[in-house]
């Protein structure tokens, strides 16, 4: 009797291990799954980006992503998706059809978000053709990179500073032109506080440790992360490709899966 009851309380006691495994399972604050033939990819959405995040969770929502193939794969950069014409076809050949969802997203490029490993952002077009940084409605990429080294993030973090200089300067020429400031530039960079761009401790380090790509930052809209599943997204960058980054073969998102309040 007592070996029964052992039995059968050992046998619940592994069904309650197996649910809450399969509950904890899912990171908290996870909002969507990625669902792939190698295994399923875990995202969150950013409040601070409130338009790309509706609109994502609007489509996905709706299954456009679902059947999409990934179409663009650069090797330490990007892995991206988002083009409907590869639903039916594979490279996607019909130019009549939009390569997006339609529309475009105004930009909501946030300065203090960097393109660190797994980061969510949306593609656009260059900025010379579209000088407001609209972004893509649906086509969206997650940031694999490498891992940067101490020379080579100051190098960047000078660039930066060195654009940002440039900038000021505009505007120092401006009032100077117009007779509202007597300082040379040296004297109206401090009035205004001005400081050699430097990325936050806990960036760097994500940029030392785990990679990126530094020189996206602030020229594209990062809406979201991924909390688990870069071991899938490790697996589709080295997809072989053609010459115009764009994989061989067809490796499509399955599901892209809105989670329930519950779930999450």
């Amino acid at each position: 009797m007592y070996r029964r009851l052992y039995s059968l309380l050992g046998f619940l006691g592994l069904i309650l291990f197996c649910s809450c495994e399969k509950q904890n399972s899912i990171p908290p604050g996870t909002e969507l799954v990625m669902r792939t033939e190698l295994g399923d990819v875990y995202i969150k959405l950013y409040d601070e980006t409130p338009v790309h995040k509706k609109n994502f969770l609007k489509l996905a929502k709706s299954g456009f992503f679902d059947g999409q193939a990934f179409h663009r794969i650069v090797n330490h950069l990007v892995i991206q998706a988002g083009d409907p014409r590869t639903k039916n076809a594979y490279p996607p050949t019909n130019r009549d059809k939009p390569y997006d969802a339609g529309y475009k997203l105004p930009a909501e490029i946030i300065d203090t978000m960097a393109h660190t490993y797994g980061k969510l952002g949306m593609a656009r077009k260059d900025t010379s053709l579209n000088p407001k940084r609209k972004s893509s409605s649906s086509q969206f990429y997650i940031v694999t990179g490498r891992r940067m080294t101490v020379a080579g993030l100051d190098s960047i973090e000078e660039n930066r500073s060195g654009v940002l200089q440039s900038q000021l300067y505009q505007s120092y020429k401006s009032q100077l032109d117009s007779g509202w400031t007597s300082l040379n530039f040296v004297q109206y960079m401090d009035s205004v506080g001005f400081e050699d761009y430097k990325y936050p401790a806990h960036q760097e380090k994500a940029y030392y440790t785990k990679g990126g790509v530094p020189s996206l930052d602030n020229e594209y809209t990062i809406f979201g992360e991924v909390l688990k599943g870069m071991n899938i997204v490790d697996q589709i960058e080295i997809l072989p490709t053609n010459k115009y980054d764009m994989p061989n073969q067809p490796f499509r998102i399955l599901e892209m899966k809105v989670l329930s309040s519950e779930e999450q």
